[in-house]
């Protein structure tokens, strides 16, 4: 074909006709298929239908549950360590469960846990994290989680902490240890903001270890002692 001044005035008006058709047929979203309206259409409905189904999600969201069982023995971690008179470490599993009641499943961001006595509920004695729990949907996943209790003399100077645990934790003569619990589940859903408030109860469960006076330090031994 020759340029377009070469053309006859039919021949440049029929070129000026389809070159606006083929204009107007690319001028929805760079559509090409000959059928813009359609595209366009399409488009719009799948992007609608996308919409309603996060709605959807979002209005139909229900908070996981999350129940205490119990204390129990650690896997694969020492239960009991003193460092002299200035530091001990008690640690225990705690036993979990989290219902998921909604139909699809989440991935929990991370668990927090920090633990205090109801003897002294304003002194934080122990702690615990997990991250990337799955709770699958309409059910219930049993999670363990690690705790792990800390006794300083800086924060408890006298022991009395320390004290009552171990008092709990006799060989032959265990007692109940009376916790105070806050868990913080970080679960981000559309909003990228945590939906879950805190969690806190109070529970008394009894010791799952044994602690042998024998092998502490008489200091120590003497405080336990002076409890019972």
């Amino acid at each position: 074909m020759g340029s377009f001044d070469e053309l006859t005035p039919v021949e440049k008006g029929h070129r000026r006709k389809t070159v606006g058709i083929r204009d107007k047929k690319c001028a929805c979203f760079g559509c090409t298929c000959g059928l813009c309206c359609c595209c366009c259409i399409i488009l719009v409905l799948l992007i609608l239908a996308v919409a309603a189904a996060l709605l959807a999600v979002f209005l139909t969201f229900r908070e996981p549950e999350f129940t205490v069982n119990g204390i129990q023995e650690p896997a694969g971690r020492t239960a009991f360590e003193m460092e002299g008179l200035d530091r001990a470490t008690v640690r225990f599993d705690l036993d979990t469960t989290i219902t998921n009641p909604n139909f699809y499943g989440a991935t929990l961001d991370e668990i927090n846990v920090d633990l205090y006595l109801q003897e002294e509920p304003d002194l934080r004695v122990g702690y615990a994290n997990l991250r990337d729990v799955e709770i699958p949907a309409n059910d219930s996943a049993q999670i363990i989680v690690p705790l792990t209790l800390e006794f300083d003399r800086e924060q408890d100077p006298d022991f009395s902490s320390l004290t009552s645990v171990a008092q709990s934790c006799l060989e032959n003569n265990r007692g109940d240890i009376n916790l105070r619990y806050v868990v913080d589940i970080g679960f981000s859903f559309l909003t990228g903001t945590d939906v879950i408030p805190d969690i806190e109860g109070n529970e008394s469960f009894e010791c799952p270890i044994d602690i042998d006076l024998s092998s502490l330090p008489e200091e120590v031994t003497n405080l336990v002692n002076q409890v019972g």
